[in-house]
This record gives C-alpha cells, structure tokens and sequence, in this order.
C-alpha cells in the first residue's frame, strides 16, 4: 500500500528563510516560490540530501513558481510534465521490501491570477487530465474559487467559477 503524504504549501517566496518548513513529508509541493532558478543545493538546504527528486516551474519575473520534490528513498518520479501554471510528475512508490506498487500522477497548480488566463489555465488541466492515465491528483492554489460565498468581495466571475467545477 502507498503510505505517501504529502505538504502543499504556498509559501509566497523562498527567498526568506523564515518561510521555508523542514517536515517529515515524502513529497513537498510549494507555490509562488518566485525562484527563477532552483538548483539542487537550494532543495538541499530546504528540505535535507533524502530530498533528491525534484522538479520545478520557474517563476515570471516575480510571481508564480512551483516546486515539486520527492523523498528519494521513498519516490522515484519516472515522468515531469512542465505547464504554464503547473508541474506533473508521475510518482512511483519504492518500497522497502522491494514489492512492486502502481505508480500515480501528482500535479501540483499555482494558477493565474488575471481572468483572462484562468480559461487557459483550466484548458492546460484537461490535457494534463488526458496525458495522465491513471490514478491523479491535483493539488495546489487555484487562484478560483467555487462558491460565491468563498469570496470576501462582490467581484466574482461567475463564468470562470462554472468552468472550474
């Protein structure tokens, strides 16, 4: 059985190192890292050397950004997806006791903040849907919301909520 947990966590920029978390996790999916560039070192000192798979998203000037990173010992991540507003990887479990356990797909979203993007946004999570057979999850910050009610102002799209369910 996978026992895989997994930390989501928008940590608006990784450059403070007051935000960045050392937990005991097996994957660790961070949004709005602003990091342009993350090399292995920066994941090291985040998260310790078990952390070695990892896959990102580079930040737009300074927004947005996604890091994706695996317990080595734990996950092997056999295929990356890189999006406009997402990674995908697909996470295979490695067992202790060399059985053999079904891989799964994991992405993780730090979607637009423009309306105008979010249609691009939601069409990008369709062919991720369609690339990725099998079991998937989908985790992160949508930057949408469902219902009227999540949102603490009176400007609501109401289009980009229908599409989002």
């Amino acid at each position: 059985m996978d026992n895989t947990t997994i930390l989501s966590w928008n940590v608006h920029g990784l450059n403070a190192r007051a935000r960045r978390y050392c937990g005991r996790p097996t994957i660790v999916c961070l949004q709005e890292t602003k990091l342009d560039v993350i090399p292995e070192y920066t994941v090291v000192s985040l998260l310790g050397v078990g952390f070695s798979e990892f896959a990102y998203l580079p930040a737009s000037s300074t927004r947005g950004g996604i890091l994706v990173v695996g317990q080595c010992c734990d996950v092997a991540f056999t295929e990356v997806l890189i999006g406009c507003f997402s990674v995908t990887v697909a996470v295979k479990p490695l067992s202790a006791t060399g059985e053999a356990q079904a891989s799964w797909w994991l992405t993780t979203v730090y979607g637009p903040q423009e309306d105008g993007d979010k249609l691009i946004f939601l069409e990008e999570l369709e062919a991720i849907h369609d690339a990725a057979l099998g079991p998937w999850a989908v985790i992160g910050d949508f930057n949408l919301i469902l219902h009227e009610a999540d949102k603490s102002n009176d400007r609501i799209d109401r289009a980009n909520s229908c599409r989002f369910r």
